[in-house]
């Protein structure tokens, strides 16, 4: 691992190593620099605590002018799960309270991100209102917890 990553961060220069396995691990204020402002950066997002890279859809993703961009260098979870763009559900991880239509929503969004996009790393710092176990009891998905940064 570069860097940084060891202690369960990602320098800025050392995120493309820990990456070619989606071990890199990002809190939330790293995963923020990879919102696309700087360009010799990727552009990254969190849907339930897993990092994709999205650089490759710019026309989505771009700074500013993507359609997405706003959720470019967040945990997008809540934004996509309510399609909202309204601040109380950018970058909230809260799911816990979500209906049963934003859930299958979310759902959708996952298996979409999962075939699209490269898959980097893990957010550490993620917390949606319950356990990996009860998300994967309530969806029918096999997400696995984070890995405590001591087991790196």
């Amino acid at each position: 691992f570069p860097t940084g990553a060891v202690a369960g961060t990602v320098s800025s220069t050392g995120w493309q190593s820990c990456s070619i396995d989606a071990q890199c691990r990002f809190t939330s204020e790293e995963l923020a620099t990879f919102n696309g402002e700087d360009e010799e950066k990727p552009v990254l997002l969190s849907l339930v605590s897993y990092i994709f890279n999205v650089t490759k859809a710019p026309h989505f993703y771009a700074f500013k002018t993507g359609s997405y961009a706003y959720l470019s260098g967040t945990e997008a979870s809540r934004s996509l799960a309510t399609m909202s763009r309204k601040p109380q559900h950018v970058n909230n991880h809260t799911l816990s309270d979500l209906n049963d239509d934003q859930l299958e929503e979310l759902y959708n969004w996952i298996d979409k991100y999962n075939d699209k996009y490269g898959l980097v790393g893990r957010l550490v710092d993620w917390n949606p209102g319950f356990t990996i176990e009860e998300f994967n009891a309530m969806s029918g998905f096999s997400l696995k917890p984070v890995p405590a940064r001591d087991e790196l």
